[in-house]
């Protein structure tokens, strides 16, 4: 791939330094060499990371969002029902789409009320 030319070589000259990265706490924060900040831009810095530790993409993403777009991208709207049911009716219904922990049932509840 020409967007990694150097870095295999790189790599296999700093395998200690990436052995840091594997075993990181937080590898999302881990700051790569300087060398490989010559030759790695952000989104190649995550295919790395993905190559080395895929179970922390999801906090290396929503970090990469911040930095190149803020963090307005990575905070939910704030639910407001009386205004997202305006605009809803009979053939438009609303639709929840739930991450883990959210529940709007109570507001839904109170609001129907």
């Amino acid at each position: 791939m020409p967007g990694f030319k150097g870095f295999m070589e790189h790599f296999k000259k700093n395998i200690p330094k990436y052995q840091e990265l594997s075993d990181a706490l937080n590898p999302q924060d881990w700051v790569f060499p300087p060398e490989a900040d010559k030759i790695c831009n952000l989104m190649r810095k995550l295919i790395i990371l993905r190559c080395i530790r895929p179970d922390k993409l999801v906090p290396a993403f929503t970090k990469f969002v911040v930095e190149t777009l803020g963090v307005e991208f990575t905070n939910p709207p704030p639910f407001e029902l009386p205004a997202i049911f305006k605009d809803s009716n009979s053939t438009t219904p609303l639709i929840f789409i739930l991450s883990p922990g959210a529940d709007p049932l109570n507001g839904l509840m109170k609001f129907a009320e």
